[in-house]
């Protein structure tokens, strides 16, 4: 398979830091299926560029211009596709949703032809579903990023998110006790 494409602006992160810069080097085109996916300097990495945008999202105006993302959903949501939209929105790029709680992906064609369509037309592919196999597949066939924003296994965004809201309030994760309170699926994975 070819390598997929670069997603973030490269001159804009590098002007961050070391941290920054080397973990987006290594992040940049793959997909995000499980959190396990990411290296602690990529997750610090990430940790830190959240920061920066949203105590300065000016400065990231235009990081996505002429990039565009595509949502799939096969839950409904509000939280994860107002966030994935204004974020893409604020970054300069463009957003699609479309609602697939009524024809689960891969019903009318392939996941396989699927991809390899969409990946024609946009930069990045985010998928809500209900199967993690739908979006480990949809990443094998696509040569543009798939994000997994929801699955029956994992929700590595909002565990990401989570652990943003932690460092702001604390400062940092290290150190802490955590408890989780709340069903053992995809978020506490």
């Amino acid at each position: 398979m070819a390598s997929k494409t670069l997603l973030i602006d490269e001159k804009a992160v590098h002007q961050e830091g070391n941290t920054i810069a080397l973990a987006t080097a290594s992040l940049a085109g793959r997909d995000l299926c499980y959190i396990a996916d990411l290296s602690r300097l990529e997750i610090a990495a990430i940790m830190e560029l959240a920061h920066a945008i949203k105590a300065s999202p000016a400065d990231y105006r235009f990081s996505l211009a002429a990039r565009q993302m595509v949502m799939f959903f096969e839950k409904p949501s509000l939280r994860t596709r107002l966030t994935f939209e204004a974020g893409m929105n604020t970054l300069g790029g463009s957003a699609m949703f479309v609602d697939q709680t009524q024809s689960p992906l891969g019903e009318r064609e392939s996941l396989a032809d699927m991809a390899r369509n969409v990946e024609r037309w946009v930069s990045l592919i985010v998928l809500r579903t209900y199967a993690h196999e739908t979006i480990t597949e949809m990443a094998e066939y696509a040569r543009c990023p798939v994000i997994n924003a929801l699955s029956d296994l994992e929700h590595p965004c909002q565990a990401l998110a989570d652990f943003m809201t932690i460092e702001e309030r604390f400062g940092t994760a290290r150190g802490l006790k955590f408890t989780y309170v709340g069903d053992g699926n995809n978020v506490c994975h």
